[in-house]
């Protein structure tokens, strides 16, 4: 399972729940190029990860029973995110859209089609970073797409790349 933090968690507020819910520290791995920060705890039942993605913009719980243990987003909080004139709201809610997906749907997948898709350089950017976390074969015609046709050599080259890696793994 995997819950996004609500923006004003802090980390006073995760030592808290870490103290209540009497988790135990038990790593730290520093962000390093490629990977994100990660604090990982000891629970009764196994371990909770907690990632601090920069890349994403947004930190969440990996883990069994997280339930109330922070403020997290809900798995359809990504739509109001996503319709937002803020483009760090709108970072968080592509990211919501991979990350509280049990897997593609039809509205997801044509959310981020839009996305990547949009006429504002960063939403496309933000969205092409969101899709890295989604290796769905349904998001193809999209990325083909970008790779063809954005004006952007930076966009076009990542998502070759990202046709180059995911489609012999999940295309039929």
């Amino acid at each position: 399972m995997r819950a996004v933090l609500h923006d004003e968690v802090d980390r006073d507020a995760i030592d808290d729940a870490a103290h209540r819910l009497e988790w135990q520290l038990v790593n730290v791995i520093a962000a390093a190029h490629g990977r994100p920060e990660q604090l990982i705890f000891a629970t009764r039942s196994g371990h909770v990860f907690l990632v601090n993605d920069e890349r994403l913009g947004v930190s969440y719980l990996q883990g069994e029973s997280l339930q109330g243990a922070l403020p997290c987003y809900g798995a359809e909080d990504h739509h109001a995110l996503c319709a937002s004139d803020d483009l760090e709201t709108i970072r968080r809610g592509l990211a919501l859209t991979v990350l509280c997906a049990s897997g593609p749907d039809e509205a997801r997948v044509a959310l981020l089609g839009r996305a990547l898709a949009s006429s504002d350089e960063n939403v496309r950017k933000a969205a092409f970073v969101a899709i890295t976390y989604a290796p769905w074969p349904e998001l193809v015609p999209h990325v083909e797409a970008m790779r063809d046709g954005d004006p952007q050599s930076e966009l076009r080259e990542g998502a070759a790349r990202w046709l180059a890696t995911v489609c012999p793994t999940v295309c039929p």
